[in-house]
């Protein structure tokens, strides 16, 4: 039985892809909590080691590489919500490609980006960059156990509080070593573990048991305290019944 249970669950995600509508603005579509790399790079393929190029988002500033210095060595003014989360391709600045990762992609970085790049021969070009970050869909069949993933890596998360709920109620509060005893919604009491072995590696992972038709709907996982901020991810559960097949036997 645990077998087959283990087989009905299964979990439906975007892969990375990318594509351009007739107008030519490209679309990068990706999985929350990949890594997204947002393309750009100038018509001229001109060297860009000694040239200027910002990337923004919704009047953000996301990451700026300056003749050298960048916001991974010292440049100031980067947002927030990308701080120590962007990289770029030093080693590709030469034939012209000023493309950055984002790492850990949440729901809050869907958007349009700009990426500017100046000092061209040319004076400056500027490429516009959609990003859709998709909420992955987790199936199970009801009265199995279903795992909702949901970590940082490279984090402890020991001394820190990250909160599960679903369509606003209260699923699971794990707040610097106390987790629910109060406040919990009804529905989850007795039925939600955490991996407290895990927590150091950034796992913010729960168990929910014996699952339900009525536990389907939209989970968040939010980690309100830390930096940078927007840290949440979301989740859709579908929990269906289980269905059993019984052969008919006829007798010879």
């Amino acid at each position: 039985m645990e077998l087959l249970l283990l087989l009905c669950l299964c979990v439906s995600t975007w892969t990375g892809k990318t594509s351009a509508d007739e107008n030519g603005l490209i679309t990068v579509n990706v999985s929350q909590s990949s890594d997204a790399i947002l393309p750009c790079s100038p018509t001229t393929k001109e060297d860009l080691s000694f040239k200027s190029f910002k990337w923004r988002k919704d009047g953000l500033n996301v990451f700026h590489y300056d003749a050298g210095n960048h916001y991974n060595n010292g440049l100031r003014g980067q947002d927030p919500q990308f701080k120590d989360r962007v990289s770029f391709f030093q080693d590709q600045l030469r034939s012209g490609n000023a493309s950055i990762q984002i790492q850990n992609v949440t729901i809050q970085d869907s958007g349009i980006y700009s990426c500017e790049i100046s000092r061209l021969d040319s004076g400056s070009q500027t490429f516009n960059i959609k990003l859709v970050v998709n909420v992955p869909t987790l199936h199970a069949t009801e009265d199995s156990d279903v795992m909702l993933p949901c970590s940082l890596s490279g984090k402890d998360l020991r001394q820190q509080v990250f909160d599960w709920k679903k369509d606003g109620q209260e699923v699971f509060l794990y707040n610097n070593g106390d987790h629910y005893n109060n406040g919990q919604h009804e529905n989850f009491k007795n039925r939600v573990e955490f991996f407290q072995d895990q927590l150091q590696f950034g796992n913010a992972s729960i168990r929910i048991k014996n699952t339900k038709q009525t536990d389907s709907g939209n989970y968040s996982c939010t980690f309100p305290r830390l930096q940078p901020p927007g840290q949440q991810f979301y989740m859709k559960l579908v929990v269906r019944k289980y269905k059993t097949f019984c052969p008919i036997l006829k007798e010879s």
